[in-house]
């Protein structure tokens, strides 16, 4: 007797995502930039050229995990940036259930690691909700960070539905911590059920700024990058139409007035500006070496062959003023540093003490060859490479794919490639229908027809619409009425950048293609139009609030949006003292990165604020009596011309100027607990677990 065939196992999926990544960013799109493990990929898989996202991280990210455009799932601009519109509500709609969601019906094991920045601010606290977090939809472990960006040498993280301290390592790193656990996941699957499929969802908060990288990465750029971003840019087209990414005679779009010539910077300029673009290209190839241990471990495993990779960035590269600067969050805040000072730390950037961000110029060459940036529906906020590799798929490993398709396609593909259908309910809630399409024929065919004839972009009140190749753009100015608006018009087919518009030789084809955006908008609850970056913010409960108490609890450790409406005024933070309390330790701290944060120390006689900004630490004193122990401590921070803060303890005070500290509730809130190395300028040493001792802290908007 013939024994029956053995049922084809399930591929495993893994989704691999980058943040703010340019589309000629990766060594197989064009660049001079190392990435052999992710060149490895396209050589064993496919590179789609005309691939596209939205052009910010939460929105794509909702349509990347549920398969359905941005407005559906309700996510219509960043998570933190709630507004009142139906279709942004900071998280994924109930009614849009995620492919983990999906997947873990269908019997797959389920795991997320990295940035997820799909939850209301006001849910991001020790003791939840917990329904919008990772675990709430859909995936069995989570090991990451919730917000938008992170400190890779200290970042915020949560495991599972705890936030935790990140290992206590002098060679720390978020991207190697991250596939540390995605291996360790995958090693304990293959322990305990070799046999179950999985679904791996890896988010890199890489490239987003900080770029932070060890150094020694960092200095074999520089040279490459001493040329200039105009040459830079050129070569990397070159490249492009040698490797078969862009069609010969691809014009480069123009530079946009928000850039200058590189021959027009300073040498001072110009050193700055390579400096901190060789610390993005090596915050690249340190990603690209971890993904090269992940794959190594699926090889290992005698995995590679049946797993589907998706490898993709959520929007295209980013902007950064006229040099890019390597402490990002003092320009943030009003206090950007002169040039000189800039250059004293130029061996710095990549640390812990820095925030680099490239300048506007790098991040028009990370998007060659298309206009514009992040934020915008213009090619170089949504064209970005797409990777897919699935050897016992794709009978040509290495080929390119010129079909048009955008990230709401990823779902549906992944279902195809699992067997498992789009439900019509999920726990009991009705789904809104996926607005994407398989893209299987694809991967076997280079020939065959796009998925969709029809795709919208909104973002913020900019609008675009790609309609059978051709692509009507609209430029917005914000306030100002959306009628009035400028649109050009491309055919993609014979103008891959987008370079040339015809809006003026095909008015007819331009004003069909608007009344179709109309239509989509309306059909996709993208309406009511909103063009303000901040929008109508969706009330937080902490915006209607004036005052908080943090009770004592486990860990002691809150992410510091919750009190949002204290950043940018005066308040008073108060906090009570036990007899318990340890000489010598932090009563509360906040920091967003090791070179901006604050501290309330508590220190035998002496009670002391110690600040830092941009890596310089400042500290204020208050003596005590001697011999007295105080009950209650804290701090009185008035907003004015020039901002000061009244130290106090009891009846003690002091009270002293504060510059470079413009927000002063920034990233995580620390109680009983301070974890920066710089609090050692007040003479005690940094801690990793909350102290006992402290009860209630109270903090009032003044």
């Amino acid at each position: 007797m013939t024994a029956a065939p053995k049922e084809r196992r399930r591929p495993n999926v893994f989704i691999i995502l980058f943040d703010d990544l340019g589309f000629s960013d990766f060594g197989c799109f064009g660049s001079e930039i190392e990435t052999p493990n992710i060149d490895r990929l396209a050589a064993e898989g496919l590179r789609y050229t005309d691939f596209s996202v939205t052009p910010l991280c939460s929105p794509t990210r909702a349509s990347l995990l549920t398969g359905r455009n941005h407005h559906t799932a309700q996510v219509a601009f960043l998570a933190g940036w709630g507004r009142t519109a139906p279709h942004t509500q900071e998280r994924i709609s109930p009614a849009c259930g995620t492919v983990a969601e999906i997947l873990r019906t269908a019997g797959y094991e389920t795991s997320a690691f990295g940035k997820w920045h799909l939850v209301p601010e006001e849910e991001m606290r020790p003791e939840g909700p917990f329904d919008n977090w990772p675990t709430g939809r859909g995936f069995n472990r989570y090991y990451g960070f919730l917000g938008g960006h992170a400190d890779h040498y200290h970042p915020a993280l949560v495991q599972d539905r705890a936030f935790i301290e990140p290992p206590d390592e002098p060679d720390y790193h978020l991207s190697s911590d991250l596939v540390d656990h995605a291996i360790a996941d995958i090693d304990a699957l293959m322990a305990r059920d070799p046999d179950q499929p999985l679904l791996m969802y890896l988010a890199f908060g890489a490239v987003h700024s900080p770029y932070h990288v060890p150094a020694g990465l960092i200095d074999k750029y520089v040279e490459r990058f001493s040329q200039g971003w105009d040459t830079v840019r050129q070569e990397r087209l070159a490249r492009q139409v040698a490797l078969g990414i862009a069609p010969s005679g691809t014009q480069l779009t123009e530079r946009l007035p928000s850039v200058p010539a590189w021959e027009d910077l300073s040498s001072k300029e110009q050193t700055l500006a390579v400096r901190v673009q060789a610390a993005y290209a090596a915050f690249l190839e340190h990603t690209d070496a971890q993904i090269g241990r992940l794959m190594d471990r699926l090889d290992a495993a005698g995995l590679a062959q049946d797993t589907l990779v998706v490898l993709l960035s959520d929007n295209g590269a980013a902007t950064g003023g006229r040099t890019g600067t390597a402490h990002l969050a003092e320009a943030w805040e009003g206090t950007p540093r002169t040039i000189e000072e800039e250059l004293a730390g130029l061996d710095e950037v990549g640390g812990p003490a820095t925030y680099p961000h490239y300048a506007d110029g790098w991040g028009m060459a990370g998007n060659t060859p298309f206009r514009r940036h992040k934020s915008w529906v213009d090619g170089g906020g949504v064209r970005v490479p797409l990777i897919v590799r699935w050897p016992e798929q794709i009978p040509d490993p290495g080929g390119i794919r010129h079909q048009f398709c955008h990230v709401v396609d990823i779902v549906p593909t992944i279902l195809d490639a699992a067997g498992a259908s789009e439900p019509e309910t999920l726990g009991g809630i009705a789904q809104a229908p996926m607005e994407g399409a398989s893209l299987g024929r694809t991967l076997a065919d280079d020939a065959a027809p796009e998925a969709r004839d029809v795709q919208y972009f909104e973002i913020s009140g900019q609008r675009a619409i790609w309609q059978d190749g051709w692509r009507a753009v609209a430029t917005h100015e914000e306030g100002t009425p959306f009628e009035s608006d400028t649109w050009a018009l491309y055919d993609t087919r014979s103008d891959f950048s987008e370079s040339t518009d015809l809006a003026e030789q095909h008015p007819e084809r331009l004003r069909a293609l608007q009344d179709r955006w109309w239509t989509e908008a309306e059909r996709h609850g993208v309406l009511p139009l909103d063009d303000r970056l901040a929008g109508s913010r969706h009330p937080q409960p902490s915006e209607e609030r004036d005052s908080w108490v943090l009770p004592p609890s486990p860990t002691r450790y809150f992410l510091s949006d919750l009190f949002r409406t204290l950043e940018g005024g005066s308040f008073r933070l108060e906090a009570q003292i036990g007899a318990d309390l340890p000489a010598g330790g932090a009563v509360v701290a906040a920091g967003g990165v090791q070179a901006w944060w604050w501290a309330l120390v508590l220190d035998g006689a002496r009670l002391a604020l110690v600040t830092c900004a941009g890596g310089r630490t400042a500290v204020v004193e208050c003596r005590l009596p001697d011999g007295h122990s105080p009950n209650r401590v804290g701090f009185d921070f008035h907003r004015g011309d020039g901002d000061t803060v009244r130290l106090w303890a009891d009846d003690s005070s002091v009270s002293a100027s504060v510059t470079n500290l413009a927000r002063f509730l920034i990233g995580t809130l620390y109680i009983g607990w301070c974890p920066y190395p710089g609090v050692r300028a007040a003479g005690v040493e940094p801690s990793r677990a909350p102290a006992p001792g402290i009860g209630d802290v109270t903090m009032l908007r003044t």
